[in-house]
């Protein structure tokens, strides 16, 4: 893989990791009433820690062997960015109404 596919790639796979933490942590806030189910949305923001850590995990093999992998997979980050960006503001909106500090990504 060429070293500028790699950076690409392994900044993805970030962007991508910060994304499952995001997730984890608005569906972590969503349960707080407990009238919203909070096993359920326990549930949902473990597996996006479990998600999280994959792809963390992925990053580390791809940088360890770069070779073995090949390039001109596109992923655009910008719509990624977008729903990071968004649900960390969700979660914010949702943590003040419920006077709760979120866990930060």
């Amino acid at each position: 893989m060429q070293r500028n596919g790699l950076a690409e790639t392994l900044e993805t796979l970030k962007l991508l990791e910060r994304l499952e933490l995001a997730l984890a942590s608005f569906y972590g806030l969503c349960g707080e009433p407990a009238a919203n189910g909070p096993e359920f949305w326990a549930t949902l923001a473990r597996e996006e820690r479990q998600h999280a850590e994959t792809l963390r995990r992925m990053s580390v093999i791809l940088a360890q062997r770069p070779e073995r992998f090949e390039p001109n997979r596109a992923v655009h980050v910008a719509p990624i960015q977008a729903v990071v960006s968004a649900t960390m503001a969700h979660t914010a909106k949702i943590a003040a109404r419920l006077a709760v500090t979120p866990k930060r990504v």
